[in-house]
């Protein structure tokens, strides 16, 4: 008897079983391609991008002068908080190149960017020219948030040392589209009025110098503090100074939240400077911290270099991450909650597993559909 289906060019196999036509065998070939595809495209939107830098970048150019910045994002898709470093340097030297690398790795494992920039110095330029460049800082990182992956809701400034009385100012002035989220104040001046008549005697270049005539008001006026401000000695500028340019004269209670660290035998910058900020911020209502540093001489090199005081570095980044988890999602940030650390994300085993296995597989031609 003949098959009726041997008769359309279909032979049965010995089990009986139908086998596959040559165009069904296409279609499964055509859709696990697809679905290699799928996986491909599924494995790479989950990898996170990688970390990134920008050396050099040009963020602004008063009187033809060109102002660089360097930039430096963490592995991940963002957008990021980001710290932005105003380097020391007695307002005459100094450089965004000589920032600290540990800073930048701890920063680096909470996901948090970092940027470093240049600034006019003095004697050439004078205030408010620093103060300005600052501010043009945060304005182009806000403008080109979406290209660096960046936050502009969650830029911190953080100064070092000269860098404090420049943050510190900017941070209390700054209004519209130049605010940030938070300063943070690394062993730097805070009040000119008690730098320049200390009760007791002048801090100047690493050494306390003792009030010859105790008792009796001295002018106390560091070199680097007078070429920023053009101050030459005693007269009604210095008065006009302190006005305008020392940041507890701009308290307010709508300031941005302020952390203070400072080492209690620093001989360049009086530690009583940042205790005055944080007590004068607490006072007007304003949100301010303070980790002291205890024994600690003038910045964080000085502190990283002895384990006992190495600490402040894990303060610092906390303190970071708890005022920028309260602040206000930017529109086109949707995520809930905190950022996750690398530390946390290496856990996630479909990043594992893509990143490690499924692109090269597929790559490689491996069917990743079952047969």
């Amino acid at each position: 008897m003949v098959n009726p289906e041997s008769e359309q060019g279909i032979e049965m196999t010995p089990s009986g079983n139908r086998p596959q036509a040559p165009a069904t065998r296409g279609r499964v070939r055509h859709l696990r391609h697809v679905l290699r595809l799928a996986a491909l495209f599924f494995c790479l939107a989950a990898a996170p991008a990688r970390a990134a830098s920008w050396p050099d970048v040009e963020y602004a150019r008063p009187d033809g002068e060109p102002l660089r910045l360097d930039l430096e994002t963490p592995e991940g898709a963002g957008p990021f908080p980001t710290v932005l470093f105003v380097h020391g340097g007695d307002f005459t030297g100094g450089s965004r190149k000589g920032t600290s690398k540990r800073v930048i790795a701890a920063l680096r494992e909470h996901g948090i960017a970092w940027v470093s920039l240049d600034y006019r110095l003095a004697p050439r330029y004078r205030f408010p020219a620093p103060t300005d460049d600052i501010r043009s800082a945060v304005r182009f990182l806000k403008a080109r948030a979406a290209e660096y992956r960046l936050d502009p809701a969650r830029i911190v400034l953080m100064g070092e040392s000269a860098g404090v009385l420049l943050v510190s100012y900017v941070g209390a002035t700054a209004r519209g589209d130049s605010r940030v989220a938070a300063v943070i104040a690394v062993a730097g001046t805070q009040d000119l009025r008690r730098r320049f008549y200390p009760p007791g005697g002048c801090f100047v270049a690493g050494s306390f110098v003792p009030n010859p005539e105790p008792g009796k008001q001295q002018l106390c006026l560091p070199t680097g503090i007078a070429a920023y401000l053009n101050l030459s000695g005693p007269g009604p500028e210095v008065e006009r100074a302190i006005r305008q340019a020392s940041p507890r004269e701009h308290i307010s209670k709508e300031m941005p939240p302020y952390l203070m660290l400072h080492g209690t035998a620093d001989l360049n910058a009086p530690f009583e400077q940042s205790v005055l900020m944080f007590e004068a911020m607490r006072a007007a209502g304003a949100r301010s911290e303070l980790i002291v540093v205890e024994r600690g001489g003038h910045g964080m090199g000085s502190w990283d270099a002895q384990p006992s005081q190495a600490g402040y570095l894990q303060k610092m980044v906390a303190w970071i991450r708890t005022v920028l988890a309260q602040v206000q999602e930017s529109p086109g940030d949707k995520r809930k909650g905190p950022r996750r650390s690398r530390a946390d994300r290496e856990g996630d085993p479909v990043r594992h597993r893509c990143r490690r296995a499924a692109a090269d597989r597929v790559l490689a031609g491996d069917d990743l559909v079952s047969q």
